[in-house]
């Protein structure tokens, strides 16, 4: 179920490095200190989406990598997609 923007803003609190896109996803910025430090990120990330069937949007630019989730077949943020933050949370420690 699509979650109202003050249900996502109240989430956001728990996640504070992460933004809430116009209620239709929630995007965070990582910085790593070199690109295959990135790289490694994703690698994780992506192993992850792939075993809880839920892909973020990942743009890499150099030492950048951004995260967005949505719930496409919701047609906006769930709580799926706050859980997936968790994780890649909990992934970026371990790469960092």
């Amino acid at each position: 179920m699509i979650m109202s923007a003050e249900e996502i803003q109240n989430e956001l609190k728990n996640l504070p490095n992460w933004d809430n896109n116009e209620d239709r996803a929630i995007v965070r910025e990582y910085k790593f200190s070199n690109y295959l430090d990135g790289i490694e990120f994703v690698k994780e990330v992506a192993a992850h989406a792939e075993n809880v069937q839920h892909h973020p949007k990942i743009t890499i630019d150099h030492t950048q990598v951004t995260i967005s989730f949505t719930t496409v077949d919701q047609g906006g943020v769930t709580e799926k997609d706050f859980n997936a933050a968790k994780e890649v949370e909990r992934l970026a420690e371990d790469v960092q």
